[in-house]
């Protein structure tokens, strides 16, 4: 066991629920920042200590007089101008030069003690679960930071919080386990292809994924992760999101570039062994699924090819059951954001299309409306159509609870319930029908989008 780890442990014996406590740590900077420490008071009231010893494994340093303002972030550094030149650090965040113990580039426990040495608040990071240039932050400042149950990298895409809340306050991590399950993934690529996996959310809730890890398993190896973080990582109920870590995916899918439901990340990810295990975690570090990938379930007819995916067959059937995986029968080898080509439909079927789409308001000629064309399961039925943008909030209802045979159509402008037009992106539709017969209901989404 590691020397600074001992250290940790027989400090945090003594951990106090304080007032004040270390909330994120710069450990690891580039060379245009200086390190730096946030504390946080998260009492109603000025705390003031007549000094503090601030020390980690191999040294220790005083403060003088030291005040924390109630509900305030407090910045520790040795260079507060050089770090406002790399932060934007908002003007209720506290700023104040101090030299700090020289902080490890592999692990080191951080310990804060009062004038009597009572330990106020201890911390451990440990490098192998970090990156160079990227804060380390706690995600709930009411419980201790025991390594990486408490601790974590930060999820913002501007690789820290400095001064404000911490990115892991917005990640949900009160999900059901199942709600996102693995539904497509493409292991065995070819020359024309890249690296991918799909989930899909079974739920009836969106859902932000900022947080949850991918990892792949290899066999006497270890673990490859991806940590999904950066803005609208959301995944709407019923629908796709995709990961990526290849540009050559976006050639080959040329209309998903720029598509908010697909993310590329830089990892050295690579998913290239019969036997390894794809897993996804949320934000609670809770294992929402996994599938150990094999040729096994590769279909005999596609030749061996190369560039084909693996889709699941049935979303309601455990990623376990082998049967439940196949290869991708579609032309193209693979189907991501889009239906598996092999999937098991329910019976109360909706099949939905749009022309044009993507559609432009603005436009002068033929495309400035959508026709989306439904067909229902029922011979009448009442219907709901809705649109939503892609956090899941609603922004007109174009039907509501009308009648109608099975077959018809709605038209959208591109407008919300007020008249204005939204913006240019994809949005989420949503029909609903009840058969006005029997009760029997079904529902459908798709994805429509707003050009220029």
């Amino acid at each position: 066991m590691k020397t600074g780890i001992l250290f940790f442990i027989f400090f945090f014996t003594q951990w106090l629920s304080a007032g004040i406590v270390i909330n994120e740590l710069m450990p690891a900077p580039l060379s245009d920042e200086p390190e730096w420490l946030e504390i946080y008071n998260s009492s109603d009231s000025t705390i003031t200590y007549p000094k503090l010893l601030i020390s980690n494994q191999n040294a220790m340093k005083t403060t003088g007089n030291i005040s924390f303002p109630p509900k305030c972030f407090t910045i520790l550094t040795s260079d507060p101008a050089k770090l406002l030149l790399k932060r934007k650090i908002p003007a209720s965040a506290y700023i104040l030069k101090f030299i700090l113990p020289t902080l490890h580039n592999s692990y080191d426990p951080i310990v804060i003690k009062d004038k009597d040495s009572n330990v106020i608040d201890s911390i451990y990071y440990d490098m192998n679960l970090g990156k160079k240039g990227i804060s380390f932050e706690r995600k709930d400042f009411s419980k201790p930071a025991v390594f990486s149950d408490n601790l974590a990298m930060t999820l913002s895409p501007d690789s820290a919080t400095c001064g404000y809340e911490n990115s892991y306050l917005f990640a949900n991590t009160n999900i059901p386990l199942g709600s996102i399950v693995i539904n497509e993934y493409l292991y065995n690529e070819g020359d024309s292809s890249a690296e991918f996996v799909e989930f899909y959310n079974v739920s009836m809730d969106s859902i932000r994924l900022n947080g949850w890890v991918l990892s792949n398993r290899q066999s006497g190896v270890g673990y490859d992760n991806i940590f999904i973080t950066g803005r609208n990582c959301i995944i709407p109920p019923l629908s796709y999101f995709v990961i990526t870590w290849d540009t050559m995916f976006f050639k080959r899918f040329p209309e998903l570039k720029g598509n908010p439901f697909v993310k590329m990340f830089n990892s050295n990810m690579n998913l290239k062994v019969s036997g390894d295990e794809l897993m996804l975690k949320d934000a609670a570090g809770k294992i929402q699924d996994k599938v150990i990938y094999s040729d096994d379930v590769e279909s005999k007819d596609l030749g061996g090819r190369k560039d084909g995916s693996i889709e699941r067959v049935s979303v309601s059937v455990p990623s376990s059951v082998k049967s439940n995986w196949i290869s991708c029968g579609y032309p193209r080898g693979a189907t991501p954001l889009e239906e598996n080509s092999i999937s098991i439909l329910p019976k109360n079927q909706i099949v939905i299309t749009a022309e044009p789409n993507p559609f432009s308001p603005n436009d002068k000629g033929n495309k400035q409306v959508s026709m989306i064309n439904y067909k229902l399961p029922f011979r009448s039925a009442r219907i709901k159509c809705s649109v939503f943008d892609s956090d899941g909030l609603m922004l007109k209802e174009l039907v509501n609870n009308e009648y109608t045979s099975t077959e018809g159509t709605i038209i959208w402008d591109g407008r919300d319930r007020e008249g204005r037009a939204v913006g240019v992106g994809p949005y989420i539709l949503l029909i609903e029908a009840v058969d006005t017969r029997t009760g029997e209901s079904a529902e459908k989404k798709m994805l429509i989008v707003v050009g220029e």
